[in-house]
């Protein structure tokens, strides 16, 4: 009827379809896109008393990530690559004096690596993570390095 040969080539197409939907296929937006207001209640803001409101709008388009922030009266614009690849910029408030080193995607998570410090006073490398809710309510943005806090946001509807 038909040969081993042609029969693996039909296995090999059937298969090979749905793969390269997929890859064509337009991506997902991540779960932390959109519009974010700081819950102060929640937030560990008592370490940052220069900060008594903070509104965040994230858009993300394949692995390039922009962050609008409006802190206190301040309003202030990041742009990641989110590739793991390392490069200079800043982040958001409140350690927007930090040197971003690399940005990368772990799961819904959005991973920032920071150097902080100088020649004087030391340098230290901090990880934030800004991790969306299961059921995309919150984001909670988290630094460790040579502590761990966080600061919790709620998500403003469309």
């Amino acid at each position: 009827m038909f040969s081993r040969a042609a029969l693996a080539y039909v296995l090999v197409y059937l298969l090979a379809i749905p793969a390269i939907a997929q890859s064509s296929a337009p991506q997902e937006a991540p779960a932390l896109v959109g519009t974010w207001v700081l819950r102060v209640s929640d937030s560990g803001v008592l370490k940052f008393p220069n900060i008594r409101s903070q509104t965040i709008a994230i858009t993300s388009v394949e692995d390039k990530v922009e962050i609008s922030a409006k802190t206190n009266d301040e309003e202030s614009v990041v742009q990641f690559t989110a590739d793991g690849k390392f490069r200079k910029g800043r982040t958001i408030p409140p350690w927007s004096d930090a040197e971003v080193t690399s940005s990368r995607w772990d799961g819904n998570s959005l991973v920032l690596t920071m150097v902080v410090g100088s020649w004087a006073t030391g340098v230290s490398t901090i990880t934030e993570r800004w991790t969306p809710s299961v059921d995309g309510r919150t984001l909670t943005r988290t630094w460790s390095g040579f502590k761990i806090f966080s600061i919790v946001y709620d998500k403003r509807p469309p």
